[in-house]
């Protein structure tokens, strides 16, 4: 019970002494946390943050001897993000892209008539593409990747 009591015996300077917080460790966090928060947002400067649509590419038809035509079918909630020359990353069935690589194309032309299709909504877009890495024939299929965006993070978490 003494020891209770002695604890609030404790004069006026050991209080301020045991309450008070060094200047130099206020002043050296402060800078601390500044330059860590400087550091993440110079990071999340060079992170890229692509934002792309998957969608199936179908039905493919040889223009020429490296130019090679495809038919896309969008869902229709895309329908106001895709424009023509947007750039689209093409994998073939059997051909696997980490192997083969991705064939790069652009989209060329946009029917926003609707389609429905296992009962939704689609848009058709044609997009062409060079050919020189793998072997193709006519009627393959596979997935197309169109870029919306090719934003960086910081910019993303800023903006959402």
């Amino acid at each position: 019970m003494e020891e209770h009591d002695n604890i609030g015996l404790r004069s006026e300077k050991v209080r301020n002494v045991i309450s008070k917080i060094p200047p130099f460790i206020i002043r050296s966090g402060i800078t601390v946390i500044t330059i860590l928060i400087c550091g993440i947002m110079a990071v999340a400067w060079f992170v890229p943050y692509p934002e792309s649509v998957n969608v199936k590419a179908e039905n493919f038809i040889k223009k020429s001897d490296t130019t090679w035509e495809s038919t896309l079918y969008i869902p229709y909630r895309y329908i106001s993000l895709i424009k023509n020359d947007m750039p689209v990353q093409i994998e073939i069935e059997g051909y696997n892209a980490r192997e083969y690589g991705y064939l790069k194309g652009k989209v060329q032309l946009i029917d926003k008539k609707p389609i429905k299709k296992n009962g939704e909504n689609f848009f058709i877009s044609k997009i062409t593409f060079h050919n020189d890495k793998v072997t193709l024939y006519e009627h393959l299929n596979g997935q197309a990747f169109i870029l919306i965006k090719n934003d960086n993070l910081l910019k993303r978490i800023i903006i959402r």
